[in-house]
């Protein structure tokens, strides 16, 4: 299952909210996999309820297996900063290692997001703050505490995951650009400890995988979109293919395509 021109091709660029998952569905059913389950990581901010929304409709319902009602459903977690939790991994594998794909396999669809907001404004694009409910709020607000400083529990597994070095260049990056930056490389390194996770994983039933590392683009009076950040796929033998940006802050250059889009290239 090589990465597709289709996911390969969107990395660094803005694409509507429904693309990943729809590319994501495009590489699943070409692996013809004969069970294929999804696991997806978001922050717990109310705002990425229409990132979800939109990974279940494209994805979750045309393709897994019915749960219960003939309902289908991801294996999901939420919480402060969108980090992959220790373990999850071998549980959302063990719940979709169904009969059928013992005979066979299966695939395992990961999709990670962090999130920004992002506002048009007449003096340009403006990352990290936006209204909420009548006032002036950040997004995310797990990422902004811990650019800050904060020592709450999820503010110190972040630190572990991004690391001091990276934390102080993006202390001291772009104010303008600085909240997506801090996104982009958590849904990077959080996209790594799933891939090792995967690597120390032994599948109780054959297992290919396929993870999807983006940015969500939470915007005002509009759809929000998404920022491809980094893709994955793991054969059953273990090979691994990759394309993406870097999770190093410094090398990140911030642009626009003639539509406003956002291109996100690396020096």
């Amino acid at each position: 299952m090589p990465l597709s021109d289709d996911l390969a091709q969107m990395v660094g660029l803005q694409q509507s909210l429904d693309r990943i998952p729809q590319a994501l569905r495009g590489a699943a059913r070409s692996c013809r996999a004969p069970v294929v389950g999804a696991y997806h990581i978001t922050c717990s901010d109310e705002s990425e309820q229409e990132c979800a929304a939109v990974f279940d409709r494209e994805l979750v319902r045309p393709l897994l297996p019915e749960l219960k009602y003939w309902r289908q459903s991801a294996f999901r977690t939420a919480n402060l900063g969108a980090r992959y939790e220790t373990g999850a991994l071998a549980i959302a594998e063990e719940h979709y290692a169904t009969p059928e794909s013992a005979r066979d396999h299966k695939l395992l669809v990961v999709k990670l997001n962090s999130h920004v907001s992002l506002v048009h404004a007449e003096d340009g694009v403006h990352y990290g703050r936006m209204t909420r409910y009548d006032r002036e709020c950040v997004y995310c607000g797990a990422l902004t505490a811990l650019l800050s400083g904060s020592d709450a529990g999820f503010a110190r597994a972040l630190r572990h995951t991004i690391g001091d070095v990276r934390l102080d260049v993006l202390r001291a990056a772009d104010p303008d650009t600085r909240a997506l930056s801090v996104a982009i490389v958590n849904t990077r390194l959080q996209g790594e400890r799933v891939l090792a996770a995967i690597r120390a994983h032994t599948p109780h039933t054959p297992t290919r995988y396929l993870i999807a590392a983006a940015v969500t683009l939470n915007q005002q009076g509009r759809d929000d979109a998404e920022l491809p950040v980094a893709f994955w796929s793991v054969e059953l033998d273990g090979t691994i293919r990759h394309a993406g940006l870097s999770a190093d802050p410094a090398r990140h250059r911030f642009g626009a395509d003639r539509a406003g889009g956002l291109i996100v290239t690396e020096s």
